[in-house]
Order: structure tokens, then C-alpha cells, then sequence
């Protein structure tokens, strides 16, 4: 996968974990635990697309 593809992957699975996170904070039993594992892996996700932007953009400059 190109890198600019993996970025648009790891961007959409973000978004997807925003809405699950949303979803899952309005809810009357919030599950503390899977709102927490929902909020790391986003976390990760969007530290993986900086760092991936960050290797491109060094590319570039050089």
C-alpha cells in the first residue's frame, strides 16, 4: 500500500473510532473501559498519520 493510501485508511479508521467514541460516550451505561481502549486506539492512529506526514514531508525537503 502507497503511503498516501495508508494515510486515507488510517484517517477513515479514525474517523470511524470518533463516531464509536461519540456513540458510545451519549450512552446512559458508559462501558469506562471499552471508552477508554476506544480512545487509545485512536490516539495511536492519529500519532501513526503524523508520523507518516512528518517522514513525507522530510522526503520532500530533501
Amino acid at each position: 500500500m502507497v503511503p498516501a493510501e495508508r494515510v486515507e485508511a488510517l484517517r477513515r479508521k479514525h474517523d470511524i473510532l470518533s463516531s464509536e467514541v461519540e456513540r458510545e460516550s451519549k450512552n446512559a451505561y458508559v462501558n469506562e473501559r471499552y471508552l477508554k481502549m476506544l480512545k487509545r486506539q485512536k490516539l495511536i492512529i492519529k500519532e501513526i498519520i503524523e508520523g507518516m506526514q512528518e517522514e513525507t514531508d522530510l522526503k520532500k525537503a530533501s
